[in-house]
């Protein structure tokens, strides 16, 4: 597809997306779609026969990190700010700083080790599940409720 002016015009799920649009104008061979669907079955794949739920623990502690830096520190610097507030406030970050410690180790001879032990599968994928419901918000994000996760949710610069 060509953006430059001299092709067709780019529509963005608009009333013109149709077979005949995608297959003369867009995808002829239907290339995009093929790999989209190829991703998707190695996706599905994965979460259907992985023991363990394929879950970067690594990178949630890093995004804890970067939810404290953003939103509790500043916070907790503004002057006159409650001293019980920024208590609690050091407290998580306190409690990000042993949480992103503790995600150094998981890697994929830990992994290895605990898929090899039923019991442990099951511990470890319950505490996932648990780890990440503690970051929902059910009443969704203030201004946006739609979204409900607030580590994963786009930020307000993202287009939302």
């Amino acid at each position: 597809m060509d953006r430059t002016g001299d092709g067709p015009v780019y529509h963005y799920h608009s009333n013109y997306d149709s077979h005949h649009w995608m297959s003369t104008l867009v995808d002829p061979e239907y290339a995009l779609h093929t790999t989209c669907g190829q991703y998707l079955t190695l996706l599905v794949h994965r979460l259907a026969t992985s023991p363990l739920i394929p879950y970067s623990i690594t990178d949630f502690g890093r995004n804890v990190g970067y939810l404290e830096r953003d939103y509790v520190f500043p916070a907790s610097q503004k002057p006159g700010i409650d001293p019980e507030t920024r208590k609690e406030a050091d407290k998580i970050s306190e409690a990000q700083k042993r949480l992103y410690q503790a995600t150094l180790f998981w890697d994929n001879e830990k992994i290895k080790e605990i898929e090899g032990n039923a019991t442990r599968v099951e511990e470890v994928n319950r505490k996932f599940k648990q780890l990440q419901r503690l970051f929902v918000a059910p009443e969704g994000l203030p201004g946006r409720e739609f979204w409900k996760h607030i580590l994963y949710a786009p930020s307000r610069d993202d287009g939302e």
